[in-house]
C-alpha cells in the first residue's frame, strides 16, 4: 500500500493537469497585417487573403482567431475604404476578430478602416479620427459611415462619436443617466439625442460632460480614448504589446514580405497610335521589367487610340501581371482615349492629371474613300463586352465603362440602401438587381448620342480612376515610392522608329520592289551582291513587322515559296508547278506579314487584305516592266557588261551587224552555236550549276542529272536561253 499510494498520487495529479488543460481555453491563431496607404486594390486582396485563411483555420481547427491590422498613415480613396471596409465587416468573416492597431496617428478616411474592426488598440500618444480633414464629406459617404458604426461591432463606438469626428462642427457629450432606481447608464450622444433622453427621463438626474465641442478636430489620442472609455479597448505601445494582450504566438507577429521598403517600380511609355510597331515594343520593355523583378510597373500612357485588337491585347496582359504580384498603374498626363482607355482599364490603378481625359472608345472602320464610319452591332457588342470584363476584373462600374463605347447607353448613379455606398448602374443592372435604390440621377456624361469621356476629377467621382495628381512626384508620393527613387521612361528607341518607318504601306512597296529587282539582277549577274541586298530588303520587311502583323507562320510559308522556286529554277528546269507554287506562297506570305489576322474567317476580315494586296501587286508590276527594261538595256551598260552571264560565243554574236535589230540579238534563244554534242571537262562541281571547260573555252553550265565531280567528262545536252545543260559521260575527263 505504501508503495501503491505515491503512484495513486502522481496518476490523481496527472488527471488533475489534463483537466486543468483540457477546461483552458485554446491559444488563439492570429496574424499581424500591415496596410500601407493609400489603401488599393492590391492592399484589400492581402487582406481578404489572409482573413479568409484564418476563418478557415478557425473552422478546421476550432480556434478562435484574430486579424491585427498595423494601419498606416496617409489618406486613401473612398471607393477602396469603402470597400476594405465592407469585407472587414462582413458576415463571412463574421468568426474572424479583428483589431485595428494604431502605432501612429491615424487622420482622413483610413480611420474609418478602423473603425469597421472589432477592436481598436492605440499607442497612448497616436492619434485617430479628423475623417473628413476639414472638408466635409458627401452625404452618401456619411450614410456609409452611419451604417457602419450602428452594425456595433466595436461597443466602444456608435453613431454620435463618429459623427464627432467625420464633422469638425459636431458635439459629443457623455450623458450619464440615474435612474429612480439608482440604476447607472452612461452614453455617448450628440445635442439632439441628449435632449431626446431629458425628455424621456424627466424625473432622472442627468449628468453632462464634453467629449468634443464644436470646431474641434474629432481627434482623439490613445491615452484620451482610454481614459473616456471611447474607441479604444487596450492601449500599447508595440506588437509584442498587442500580441500579449489576445494572447498570440511570436510567429503571428511575422508577416509576409510586402513591397514597403522593396519597391521595384519601372515606368513604360505607351505614346501615339497602338499599332503593330508600338505593341512589339510594348511587349519587349513588359518582359524586360518582369525579368527584373519588377513589383510596380506604372504606364505612362498619351494615346489618341488604335486598333482594337492590340489594345484588348495589352490590357489583358497588364491585368494578368497581378497573377505575378505585380502592381499596375496606368498613369495618364494628357489622354487616354479609344484603343488607349481599353489599356488604361487594365491596370489596377488609374491616375490623371485633372485635365487629363480618358473615354470614347466606341470601335470605327475605315470604308472606301478613307473615310471613317462607326462599326457594326457586333463589333460594338464585343467591345462592350471587353471593356465590362475589365471593368469588373479591376472593379470599377462595369456600366460607365461600356458607355466608353456605346452612345446610347444611358447609367445612373443611386445610392445602395443598406451600405450607404454610391454605386452607378445601367437600367439593366437596376431591373436585374434584387433590391429598390430609391431615386436615380443620369450620369450626365451619359446622356443619349454621347460617348462617355471624362477629366481626372471626373473619372474620380465616377469612381474610374483615383483621385487626380499634378504630376509623376506626386504619383510618387501616392504609390508609396521613395522619393530617392529614380523612375526613367523607357521610350521607343531609333530602332523602334524605324522599324515603324518600314511597315508602312509606302516601305512595303519599295522593299517588295528592289528584293524582287536584286533577285532578278543577282540570275544575270551571279556576283552575289544583288542577293545579298534582296536577302536585306526581304528581311527589313518581316523584321519591321515581326510580333504585330509577322509571325513563324508567314516566315516559314516565305522560306517555302522561296526554297520551291529554288528547286524550279535549279533542280527541275522548266516553269511549273514548283515555281508558280512557290511564288504564290511568297506573295502570299508577305500579305499576311502586312495585315494582323483573325480568329475566325468573313467576309469583313478578309476585305482588310485588300489594301496589301493591292500594294504588292502593284509593286509586282512595277517590277515585271522594270525588268523588262533592264533585259533590253543591262547587256549593253558599260558598267555591267563584264559581269553580265552570257552563253560561250555570245560576245562576238552580239556584235554581228547582221543580227543587230533583230527581236533576238544574240541568237542564243534559236541557236545552240554547235555546242549541242561537244564534250569536255567539270572545273568546279556543278551542283547543279558550275564551270565546265568545253573545247578551249570556259562555260557556265548546268547539270541536267545528279551533281557532278570536279574532272567528270560532260557533254552538251542542250542550250536554253543562256543556260548550258550537261551530262556525265562514261568517258575519262
Amino acid at each position: 500500500m505504501i508503495r501503491i499510494l505515491p503512484l495513486a498520487v502522481l496518476l490523481l495529479a496527472g488527471s488533475a493537469d489534463t483537466t486543468l488543460s483540457q477546461d483552458a481555453p485554446p491559444q488563439p491563431i492570429g496574424q499581424f497585417l500591415s496596410v500601407r496607404s493609400p489603401i488599393d486594390d492590391s492592399v484589400i486582396g492581402r487582406v481578404r487573403k489572409v482573413a479568409q485563411d484564418l476563418a478557415i483555420r478557425t473552422e478546421k481547427e476550432s480556434k478562435p482567431s484574430v486579424l491585427v491590422l498595423e494601419l498606416a498613415p496617409g489618406n486613401s480613396p473612398i471607393h477602396q475604404v469603402q470597400g476594405l471596409a465592407s469585407l472587414l465587416s462582413s458576415a463571412r468573416l463574421s468568426r474572424v476578430r479583428t483589431v485595428a492597431w494604431i502605432p501612429k496617428s491615424v487622420t482622413g478616411l483610413t480611420a474609418v478602416v478602423a473603425l469597421s474592426c472589432n477592436e481598436i488598440v492605440m499607442h497612448p500618444d497616436a492619434n485617430l479620427g479628423d475623417i473628413s480633414r476639414g472638408e466635409p464629406l458627401d452625404e452618401p459617404s456619411k450614410q456609409f459611415v452611419q451604417t457602419l458604426v450602428e452594425k456595433r461591432r466595436n461597443a466602444k463606438v456608435n453613431w454620435p462619436l463618429a459623427r464627432g469626428m467625420l464633422d469638425r462642427n459636431a458635439e459629443v457629450i457623455r450623458a450619464t443617466v440615474t435612474g429612480e432606481d439608482k440604476t447607472v447608464k452612461s452614453r455617448v450622444v450628440g445635442p439632439g439625442e441628449l435632449q431626446l433622453i431629458q425628455k424621456s427621463n424627466p424625473k432622472a438626474v442627468i449628468e453632462v460632460s464634453r467629449i468634443k465641442d464644436s470646431d474641434d478636430l474629432g481627434l482623439f489620442s490613445g491615452e484620451q480614448a482610454r481614459r473616456l472609455d471611447i474607441l479604444v479597448t487596450q492601449t500599447a505601445e508595440t506588437r509584442s504589446d498587442v500580441a500579449a494582450i489576445y494572447g498570440l504566438p511570436a510567429r503571428a507577429m511575422k508577416e509576409e514580405k510586402s513591397s514597403k521598403g522593396e519597391t521595384i517600380a519601372r515606368l513604360i511609355k505607351i505614346d501615339g497610335p497602338i499599332e503593330p510597331m508600338l505593341h512589339r515594343f510594348f511587349n519587349q520593355q513588359l518582359a524586360r521589367a518582369i525579368s527584373e523583378k519588377a513589383t510596380v510597373i506604372i504606364f505612362e500612357i498619351d494615346s489618341p487610340g488604335g486598333l482594337l485588337t492590340l489594345a484588348e491585347t495589352m490590357a489583358n496582359d497588364i491585368a494578368a501581371l497581378e497573377e505575378r504580384g505585380i502592381h499596375t498603374v496606368a498613369w495618364i498626363p494628357r489622354e487616354a482615349i479609344s484603343g488607349a482607355a481599353i489599356v488604361a482599364l487594365g491596370c489596377d490603378d488609374i491616375y490623371m492629371h485633372p485635365e487629363a481625359r480618358i473615354g470614347d472608345a466606341a470601335p470605327i472602320e475605315m470604308k472606301e474613300g478613307m473615310a471613317f464610319e462607326r462599326a457594326p452591332e457586333k463589333v460594338l457588342s464585343y467591345t462592350r463586352e471587353v471593356l465590362r470584363t475589365l471593368a469588373e476584373k479591376k472593379g470599377r462600374p462595369p456600366g460607365l465603362a461600356e458607355a466608353m463605347a456605346d452612345k446610347d447607353l444611358k447609367v445612373f448613379r443611386v445610392v445602395n440602401p443598406q451600405t450607404g455606398e454610391i454605386q452607378f448602374k445601367t437600367e439593366a443592372e437596376l431591373h436585374a438587381a434584387k433590391q429598390e435604390f430609391g431615386d436615380r440621377q443620369l450620369v450626365a456624361e451619359t446622356r443619349e448620342d454621347n460617348l462617355l469621356t471624362v477629366n481626372g476629377r471626373q473619372a474620380h467621382e465616377l469612381q474610374l480612376a483615383e483621385p487626380p495628381v499634378s504630376g509623376m512626384e506626386e504619383l510618387k508620393q501616392r504609390l508609396g515610392i521613395p522619393r530617392a527613387v529614380e523612375l526613367r521612361a523607357i521610350e521607343r528607341t531609333w530602332v523602334d522608329n524605324v522599324a515603324s518607318m518600314l511597315s508602312g504601306g509606302g516601305s512595303a512597296f519599295m522593299l517588295f520592289f528592289f528584293g524582287s529587282i536584286l533577285i532578278y539582277l543577282e540570275l544575270h549577274t551571279q556576283v552575289g551582291l544583288c542577293g545579298i541586298g534582296s536577302a536585306v530588303c526581304f528581311t527589313l520587311f518581316f523584321w519591321a513587322r515581326w510580333g504585330g502583323t509577322a509571325g513563324w507562320l508567314e516566315l516559314a510559308l516565305f522560306l517555302l515559296g522561296l526554297a520551291l522556286v529554288a528547286i524550279e529554277i535549279f533542280l527541275i528546269p522548266g516553269f511549273g508547278v514548283f515555281g508558280v507554287s512557290g511564288g504564290l506562297l511568297v506573295f502570299i506570305a508577305l500579305v499576311m506579314a502586312s495585315e494582323t489576322m483573325t480568329g475566325s474567317p468573313s467576309f469583313q476580315g478578309l476585305q482588310k487584305f485588300g489594301a496589301p494586296t493591292a500594294t504588292l501587286m502593284g509593286s509586282l508590276l512595277t517590277v515585271i516592266a522594270v525588268a523588262a527594261v533592264i533585259s533590253h538595256y543591262l547587256p549593253q551598260l558599260p558598267l555591267l557588261r563584264r559581269i553580265v552571264l552570257e552563253p560561250p560565243g555570245a560576245g562576238e554574236l552580239a556584235f554581228d551587224p547582221q543580227l543587230v535589230g533583230s527581236p533576238d540579238p544574240t541568237g542564243l534563244l534559236n541557236a545552240d552555236h554547235g555546242l549541242v554534242g561537244q564534250v569536255g571537262g567539270a572545273i568546279s562541281v556543278l551542283r547543279p550549276a558550275g564551270k565546265a571547260k568545253i573545247g578551249d573555252e570556259l562555260v557556265d553550265v548546268v547539270s541536267d542529272g545528279p551533281f557532278i565531280n570536279p574532272g567528270t567528262t560532260i557533254e552538251v545536252v542542250r542550250v536554253e536561253g543562256n543556260r548550258v545543260f550537261v551530262r556525265e559521260t562514261d568517258e575519262t575527263s
